[in-house]
């Protein structure tokens, strides 16, 4: 099994993820590519993923992430969440309270998610597109982190900006 040093820009308004074996003695970093709808019927993978999710009319309930969600929100706001990580720190809000996107009315109130659900999706699509790319280098890591476990599992460096992991160690 591979072994890699990955780090996440998980931003406000785009996010990135690059990667170092952890055997490179150079440190140069590798920006991933990461696949992501750019229509209803169509993808682009691009080294960056807008930090917007979109809840399509249907009935599968699932967010959708990166430029097809960024593309949606001129068209219905009220079905977009962006912007999500700047209500991790807002004094006034509750992380984990379900009530984005801020002031839908499109969306039943059970359809909503909150900051960390939806920062959740973002690290899922982050994740996938890494084990697309790298399937000899599971994220089992990221997979434990977004089913929440316990915090002691977890060394956050700088919740704001950078998560780092390897396979090998285990820590964020």
């Amino acid at each position: 099994m591979s072994s890699f040093r990955i780090g996440i820009d998980l931003g406000t308004t785009n996010s990135a993820l690059a990667s170092v074996p952890c055997a490179s003695t150079s440190g140069h970093s590798e920006v991933l590519a990461i696949s992501q709808p750019e229509t209803a019927h169509s993808a682009i993978s691009q080294p960056s993923l807008p930090s917007f999710l979109y809840l399509p009319p249907d009935q599968s309930k699932q967010w959708v992430a990166g430029r097809f969600a960024r593309a949606r929100a001129a068209e219905v706001p009220g079905r977009v969440v962006h912007s999500a990580k700047s209500w991790l720190v807002h004094h006034a809000a509750d992380r984990r309270a379900k009530f984005l996107p801020l002031g839908s009315s499109d969306l039943s109130p059970s359809d909503l998610i909150s900051p960390v659900d939806a920062l959740s999706n973002l690290l899922k699509t982050l994740a996938s597109a890494w084990n697309e790319a790298h399937p000899d280098a599971p994220t089992l890591g990221w997979k434990m982190m977004t089913q929440r476990s316990k915090p002691s599992q977890w060394e956050i460096k700088n919740p704001m900006c950078w998560w780092w992991m390897s396979a090998e160690e285990r820590w964020i």
